[in-house]
């Protein structure tokens, strides 16, 4: 079965547009003082990774504009971003360690696993990203021509990465849903397409 789908057919559900202001380089949400209460301290960590995830998207979103359309300024905003979420990544995970040495509270304890995860998960994808961005860079810089078939495959690829992205980004904003078919659904397109 071939997928015809549109660079724009599935941008993430906050798609933001690329260029987007570049976030402050420091958590915002976590601060030390609020490690005595676990439940507050959680839920500030949950707010400072919903934000890591912010700029993981808008990341993603500059980085595939590029693919298909260099701009030397978009290409200073992902390297920003990659930036911000090392900071991020290790702000982030210094506090989620510093709570699970200060908690008793088994749920919360339970959670942080998952947490950590997700926030290593992120910096990946800002990994990946930046090295995606210096593969854009080297071809243009090598005159590298790609056949229409290879770009098509391209815009296939990065539609459906987009949309996972975006139903995680959706799934940690909102929690779990009774019936996770359409993730199921994203993952199998995304596997056949790669």
């Amino acid at each position: 079965e071939i997928y015809t789908l549109s660079l724009h057919d599935a941008l993430p559900i906050y798609d933001h547009g690329g260029n987007g202001a570049i976030p402050q380089p420091c958590a915002g949400y976590i601060d030390d003082r609020i490690l005595n209460t676990p439940t507050l301290a959680i839920e500030q960590a949950r707010k400072e990774i919903v934000r890591m995830m912010s700029v993981a998207s808008f990341m993603y979103a500059d980085t595939r504009e590029i693919l298909f359309d260099y701009d030397a300024r978009r290409a200073e905003t992902v390297r920003q971003h990659e930036q911000v979420l090392d900071s991020l990544n290790f702000e982030i995970t210094s506090f989620l360690a510093k709570l699970a040495r200060s908690t008793i509270n088994s749920e919360i304890s339970f959670e942080i696993p998952v947490l950590l995860q997700t926030v290593t998960d992120l910096e990946h994808i800002g990994d990946r990203c930046e090295e995606i961005l210096e593969c854009i860079v080297a071809r243009k810089e090598s005159t590298i021509i790609f056949s229409d078939d290879a770009m098509d495959d391209l815009k296939r690829l990065s539609v459906v990465v987009g949309s996972c992205l975006s139903s995680v980004e959706e799934l940690f904003r909102n929690g779990p849903q009774p019936d996770s078919a359409e993730l199921h659904e994203i993952q199998t397109v995304a596997r056949m397409t790669f």
